[in-house]
Order: C-alpha cells, then sequence, then structure tokens
C-alpha cells in the first residue's frame, strides 16, 4: 500500500509539473526569401499575435541597411520575430499556458531596456525587466505559469527601437480538473488495496 501511495503522489506531480515544451522558433514562416512583414499571422501554434507581432529573416537588415545588427545577431536560424515600431507586442491563448524562456535582443541599440509580462484574465501575474544587448541573444529565464497571454516591450516605443524575439519555451498548463480526476482514482486505486487486503 505505502508503495502504491508513493506511486500515486509521483503520477501527480508529474502530471502537474512536466508538460511536454515547445518552441516557437518562426522557423515556419522562412519561404526562403529573405524579407520581413507585420503581423504576424493568427493563430499561430495556437497564438492569437498582436498587431506589430512582426517576422523578419536573419540577412534581410543586414542586405537592407549593409551592416550587421541585432536582428542578425539575435537570430538563431533563418528567421526571427521582432517589435514592430518598436511596439508591445503579445501572444494570447484563450487557455493558460507557460512561459520557461525566450531569446531576446536589442534590434538597432547597443543597450535597450525591456520589460516582459505574464497576464491573466486581464491582470498582471508576472513582469521581469532586463536590459539586452544588440550583439547577440539574451536568454532570459521567466518560469511564468498559468498565464493566458505574454507581452513584450521595448522601454521605449519607437520606430528604433525594436527588439528581436526568437526560441519561446512555453507549454499548456494542466488543469486543475485533470489533476483532481487524476489523484482521485489513483487514491481510489489504493482504497481498493486495502479492503482487499483485509
Amino acid at each position: 500500500m505505502k508503495k502504491i501511495l508513493i506511486l500515486t503522489l509521483a503520477l501527480i506531480l508529474a502530471a502537474s509539473g512536466l508538460a511536454t515544451a515547445s518552441v516557437l522558433d518562426f522557423e515556419d514562416l522562412y519561404t526562403g526569401v529573405e524579407t520581413y512583414y507585420y503581423p504576424i499571422a493568427s493563430p499561430y501554434h495556437g497564438f492569437a499575435m498582436g498587431d506589430y507581432n512582426g517576422f523578419m529573416t536573419q540577412n534581410w537588415s543586414y542586405n537592407y541597411y549593409g551592416a550587421y545588427d541585432g536582428y542578425y545577431y539575435g537570430t538563431t536560424g533563418h528567421g526571427s520575430m521582432f517589435t514592430a515600431y518598436g511596439e508591445k507586442v503579445s501572444f494570447d491563448r484563450g487557455d493558460d499556458f507557460n512561459v520557461s524562456q525566450l531569446d531576446l535582443t536589442a534590434a538597432h541599440w547597443a543597450s535597450l531596456d525591456a520589460t516582459i509580462e505574464g497576464w491573466k484574465g486581464g491582470s498582471l501575474i508576472y513582469a521581469t525587466n532586463v536590459t539586452v544587448t544588440n550583439t547577440g541573444p539574451t536568454v532570459v529565464n521567466l518560469g511564468y505559469s498559468g498565464i493566458d497571454t505574454l507581452s513584450v516591450s521595448p522601454s521605449i516605443s519607437h520606430g528604433a527601437y525594436q527588439l528581436v524575439i526568437d526560441n519561446v519555451v512555453y507549454s499548456s498548463a494542466p488543469l486543475p480538473s485533470t489533476l483532481l480526476f487524476l489523484g482521485t482514482g489513483l487514491l481510489g486505486l489504493v482504497g481498493c488495496r486495502g479492503i482487499q487486503k483485509s
């Protein structure tokens, strides 16, 4: 009986904490052509994307400006997301999700302050302030859980103050009713086992 109880607790903990992680790396938006555009069409992997969620290929900025910048150094594959016009961008879902980390780079400026927020039902739950550079991505560890909206914004809303966003690691948040159902069923098994022994 003790083994079954331990197994029950282990399964409940595993179901509550180990949802399968996915990564938004924006590689599926790459068509082989160097380009940029906004907004990214919704839904994108289950997310409603905001009006300023843009997509840019790694080499477009170099081809346009003639110099490497944060768009190039902040993109780990063919493309990444950027904050068009330096406006706040958002990822909205109808259900709760978790975000463990993302890559963030200043597009043009050598140093730029940014704010990352996690929202639930219109209420701010999490906020993280970070300073990023244009020489490579800063991996921002978040640990946000049970949110329905993630937003990212530069400290200044202006076209020159854009951010590059890549490799957003997220997972679906387990539903409390699912965990309750699983826990109740397993505890029921423990009870049946106890009755059989007596």
